[in-house]
């Protein structure tokens, strides 16, 4: 076995600094007693090594590094009779959502995909495999831009139609294309497909995304990220299967239930990227449909979904994040780690922990901090009574993805964003959904909005973690971003999106023009939180008690 191969075992550590976060958390889950498919981590020692050598280390066998997931599975990489095939996903040290590449579907030959059609008796499967591998290498080996695979996409965004519709045909073209896309650069040999998904992964590290997200945290100089090789399991497989996200508490709210959302016959990626527009885990939830709910689906996965997250969150001590797969009805974990939350629902879990005895007062506000606490004194849109007296009427409507509200000039390109927030004008960025690659529009922008995508898509997550509000799945809204405009559908039929616009992140609605908003300092729990600080050893915690338990600010912050 390599020295930088880790396979997890009962009674070893899981530490973050060696394994990563993903590493880490997935040896987390193990420990745990929950069904995660079997997996090795490649330590942040061999990132080390990797770069010190220039590429691959010549004493590391491809062989070596997934001889233990074959032992485990009783499958073997590049065999037709019992093929194993792999995901590669990176795992810093600390969680970067989205901004470094993943490689699924590794293995996924010529030769394999014929055996996957016969072993499974479901040809339109097996060529679904081939297709997902094909647009992952493509994209993040070969590195071939997404909108070259573009034309696989439907006008809702789903990567071709639902695996369960397609027909062989259609699916054997949009292969087809795919190969002429990639050309010489191709690779039909399992093991060497691993080595260069890992290498891949591994240089996406020093790619743009990864290099202005380190800086934009500050953590520049930071350790390199390890690599996590598993066995795939198939959220687009036949029957009861599909891909989701969950928190054990809603990062938005912080209330404590099972919140996430849940994409039938699909793989993860299609419910982070945005692409999708996923429906919610319980039938009453709003997204796709109670038809293709998680509860409606699977519904015997939903209680074992619900055990998973809370085990974990006792284990971990906060709320977590975690990323599912069920394949004909069987519970998957991919992922386990603490959740980003918005500062509300930050306050909201540390007061909570605090009054059930898992958390003390220290504690919760040496994790809230002074800064996630003053993102709390916000904007709001007034409310409904003040607006119509106004005359303000929602222009459209989307899920609703991070709180708060903005009002500013739109723009439909990240650079745009950018550009203004460098001239210190406040715009909304709408996209049709937020890939990575958009992540610094995300941060430059007042606010996002986007026609597609779900509440843990790319554009929420990251507007959640910066206290930005935002609104996903406005279906509403036809959008063409290259030419720098859009239309909504109205009661009235089709008309130009104005522009200048105002978002409620807290009701989903829209508002033409600019509305003047209200101070937004509602949180109970906030006053709560700050009695503890009165005696709390820090100074600038003590200065924030003095201020808003007495008479407040002289005035509140600006909308920008």
């Amino acid at each position: 076995m390599s020295r930088f191969v880790h396979v997890p075992a009962p009674g070893l550590p899981c530490d973050v600094e060696s394994l990563g976060s993903k590493g880490a958390g997935l040896c987390e889950a193990r420990a745990a007693g929950l069904s995660v498919p079997a997996f090795v981590v490649l330590d942040t020692a061999f990132f080390s090594a990797f770069s010190a050598s220039g590429g691959w280390p010549m004493d590391i066998d491809v062989r070596s590094i997934v001889a233990p997931i074959e032992e485990a599975t009783g499958t073997r990489l590049g065999d037709v009779r019992a093929p194993l095939l792999l995901s590669v996903r990176s795992s810093p040290v600390v969680s970067m959502p989205g901004m470094l590449d993943t490689v699924l579907d590794v293995g996924a030959t010529r030769e394999v995909v014929d055996a996957l059609a016969s072993l499974r008796s479901d040809a339109a499967f097996a060529l679904d495999v081939r297709r997902r591998f094909l647009e992952s290498w493509g994209t993040v080996v070969v590195g071939l831009p997404r909108a070259r695979f573009h034309e696989t996409f439907g006008a809702r965004g789903r990567a071709t139609e639902p695996r369960a519709t397609s027909s062989e045909e259609s699916l054997r073209a949009t292969i087809a294309r795919h190969e002429a896309a990639i050309g010489d650069r191709a690779c039909d040999d399992a093991v060497e497909q691993l080595k260069h998904a890992i290498e891949a992964v591994l240089r996406s590290w020093e790619g743009p995304r990864a290099r202005a997200q380190r800086h934009a945290q500050g953590l520049d100089g930071t350790t390199g990220p390890a690599v996590v090789v598993q066995a795939m399991v198939f959220g687009n497989a036949s029957g009861a299967s599909g891909a989701g996200v969950a928190f054990s508490r809603n990062p938005v709210t912080g209330e404590n239930e099972l919140f996430g959302e849940f994409l039938p016959c699909a793989q993860g990626d299609e419910v982070v990227s945005g692409r999708s527009s996923p429906s919610g885990l319980r039938a009453t939830a709003s997204g796709r449909g109670a038809r293709e709910s998680l509860e409606a689906v699977c519904p015997e996965v939903l209680p074992t979904l619900a055990a998973a997250t809370l085990a974990l969150e006792s284990r971990l001590g906060d709320v977590v994040d975690v990323e599912f797969t069920v394949e004909n009805g069987a519970f998957w974990l991919l992922q386990a780690r603490l959740a980003k939350k918005t500062p509300r629902a930050t306050v909201r879990v540390a007061v909570e922990q605090v009054r059930a005895g898992s958390l003390d007062r220290t504690a919760a506000l040496e994790r809230v901090g002074p800064t996630a606490f003053a993102a709390l004194v916000g904007w709001r849109v007034p409310g409904s009574e003040t607006l119509a007296a106004a005359g303000h009427v929602p222009l459209t409507r989307g899920l609703a993805a991070s709180a708060g509200a903005v009002s500013g000039r739109v723009v439909y390109e990240p650079d745009a964003a950018v550009d203004a927030a460098r001239a210190g004008e406040a715009v909304v960025l709408v996209r049709p959904e937020c890939s990575p690659e958009d992540a610094p529009g995300i941060r430059a922008a007042a606010g996002v909005l986007t026609s597609s995508g779900g509440l843990t898509s790319h554009a929420a997550v990251i507007s959640r973690s910066l206290g930005r509000p935002c609104i996903v799945a406005a279906s509403d809204l036809r959008l063409d971003a290259a030419r720098g405009r859009a239309e909504v559908r109205t009661e009235r039929g089709m008309r130009a999106l104005p522009a200048v616009v105002t978002l409620d992140g807290v009701t989903g609605h829209v508002f033409e023009g600019a509305i003047p908003l209200e101070v937004d300092f509602a949180l109970p729990e906030a006053r709560e939180l700050l009695a503890w600080a009165v005696d709390a050893d820090a100074p600038e915690w003590r200065a924030l008690a003095a201020q808003w338990l007495h008479d407040g600010p002289a005035e509140g912050p600006g909308t920008g």
